[in-house]
């Protein structure tokens, strides 16, 4: 595993289909719960998930003007955003029926 960290902004912060999406992914690839955060500030909002992933700290984060990002170890968070969007291409691929 790289020990680089990245940050990538995978969509608005208010794509809820993405955000559900991501979600799954990091379910799927076995991510346990560490910590939720919420806070406002002025016009702000910001909401923080933090999970370990095979002992690999990943934050997701929702924050107003920035969007939807995942932070961590850079191999993980580029898989995962890969999948996020393989998953979403195929709800926007004709024929495709989501069930």
């Amino acid at each position: 595993m790289s020990e680089r960290n990245e940050t990538i902004v995978v969509s608005d912060e208010y794509d809820e289909k993405r955000r559900e999406i991501l979600l799954e992914v990091l379910r799927s690839r076995g991510a346990e719960f560490i910590d939720k955060e919420s806070s406002v500030a002025g016009s702000q909002e910001i909401e923080s998930l933090a999970v370990d992933i095979n002992g690999n700290l990943v934050t997701v984060e929702a924050e107003t003007f920035i969007g939807l990002t995942i932070s961590g170890p850079k191999d993980i968070v580029e898989d995962v955003v890969a999948e996020v969007n393989r998953k979403m291409a195929r709800l926007k691929a004709p024929g495709y029926v989501h069930q």
